[in-house]
């Protein structure tokens, strides 16, 4: 299955069933930001800032069981960002580096 397909799918199922399929939908972001680093990096930054935003609510309620997850997500999306020399959203990224920096 297509990965842009599949993250399509999940972005249905999780707007159904937050709590179940946002992480799914997290990772399959992540993997089209990987897919994406090398001929478009700013869709790259984008689908890895949506994979972030969208473990945020989940991850913010249940640090231990997301962090993994999350950190992959947040370290893509800094390097991305980085590589393009854009700002990152220090408002999005605040709590969850201070509830990864809790954890470790």
């Amino acid at each position: 299955m297509d990965v842009l397909c599949a993250a399509a799918i999940r972005e249905r199922l999780a707007g159904q069933n937050p709590d179940a399929f946002e992480p799914d939908l997290a990772r399959s972001l992540g993997t089209l930001g990987r897919i994406w680093q090398e001929e478009s990096p700013s869709r790259a930054v984008s689908a890895f800032k949506r994979g972030v935003e969208t473990l945020r609510r989940l991850f913010l309620r249940d640090p231990r069981t997301f962090a993994r997850l999350m950190a992959d997500l947040v370290k893509d999306y800094m390097q991305a960002c980085g590589s393009l020399g854009e700002k990152l959203d220090a408002g999005l990224l605040a709590p969850i580096v201070q509830a990864l920096e809790k954890l470790s």
